[in-house]
């Protein structure tokens, strides 16, 4: 509870920071899609295409366009409804696997900012999803935790996951040398 408590305030603080010293100084940003509803869909889509960018990061850009949701009877409210349930059940975890609970609330909390709930005029970027992603790590860990398997074969797994992952980054390495190879 306290580490709720003190990200709350933190979210909070940034909020009153972001829209009294930093904000628009050209105008309001809309709604994606014009309404809180459409937004709370898009954005719902948008969470998983940051999820799947952080398991299978293929085809990175600086900034995505993600279209504004239409229908709640699309991909998009299928998105909500699934995120809605991820949420519930990382408060349903919050007493009997806390350390699985607290990656999936940390990933809400940190990403609540970016979230659209003040409309600030982007959708989607990695840059957005670089603190959350910290609980991905957190994931991994109670995974390797809670497997019945001898230590042995986590550490060979814990190398072996660690090679794979500096690999990628050697390889995607130089889609950032610039503008154009993106």
């Amino acid at each position: 509870l306290p580490f709720l408590v003190s990200s709350s305030a933190i979210t909070l603080f940034f909020l009153l920071l972001r829209y009294t010293l930093f904000r628009n100084q050209t105008g309001e940003a809309p709604w994606p899609g014009g309404s809180p509803w459409t937004a709370f869909l898009t954005m719902s889509g948008a969470f998983f295409l940051y999820i799947k960018q952080l398991v299978y990061p293929i085809r990175m850009c600086s900034q995505y366009v993600v279209a504004p949701a239409s229908s709640v009877f699309s991909v998009y409210g299928a998105a909500a409804a699934a995120l809605v349930a991820l949420l519930a059940a990382g408060v349903a975890f919050l007493r009997r696997q806390p350390l699985l609970a607290f990656s999936i609330l940390f990933f809400f909390i940190t990403w609540l900012p970016v979230s659209n709930i003040i409309p600030f005029g982007e959708i989607m970027a990695e840059r957005y999803i670089y603190i959350p992603s910290l609980s991905l790590s957190v994931l991994a860990a109670w995974i390797f935790l809670n497997l019945k398997i001898p230590n042995l074969a986590k550490y060979a797994a814990s190398a072996s996951i660690v090679a794979a992952l500096t690999a990628m980054t050697i390889i995607h390495a130089p889609a950032w040398d610039g503008d154009f190879s993106l």
